[in-house]
């Protein structure tokens, strides 16, 4: 790969989850092409899984893709780390399980507890998303 971007030639492979590269693509491609416009990139999208195979199969130059790495001959570097947010209401009993947290914007909670709280909540809002199209808590 590296030999491809030196000469400004060839074809790289790239690989995305299902949905990250239809937010990744459209700020990197435009530089990535006005750096090296004679590079040809064919994009993938498959799953964490697949992804993982493609690289150790050498089905693709480079993915991109969230942590764990579960096939220990993949050799990666961590570019950045995301908040995944979990919006209600501040009267919503999942409220009541955020706390501060200094890594974050925003109040966190333990993804553990959130899943007692899915457990809990989940058919009741599935119930009601089903019969009046909204979920009241």
């Amino acid at each position: 790969m590296g030999d491809i971007v030196r000469n400004n030639e060839g074809v790289i492979r790239v690989s995305f989850p299902v949905m990250r590269g239809s937010y990744m693509l459209p700020c990197t491609l435009p530089i990535f092409h006005s750096l090296y416009p004679n590079v040809k990139i064919e994009i993938t999208e498959k799953s964490s899984g697949e992804l993982e195979d493609l690289l150790t199969n050498g089905d693709t130059d480079l993915a991109f893709f969230n942590l764990p790495v579960r096939k220990p001959l993949i050799d990666y570097d961590v570019i950045s780390h995301e908040e995944v947010l979990l919006v209600a209401a501040k009267d919503n009993a999942i409220s009541a399980y955020t706390e501060p947290h200094p890594d974050c914007r925003y109040p966190w909670i333990d993804i553990h507890k959130l899943q007692r709280i899915l457990i809990r909540y989940l058919p009741a809002f599935v119930h009601n998303i089903h019969n009046t199209g909204e979920y009241k808590a």
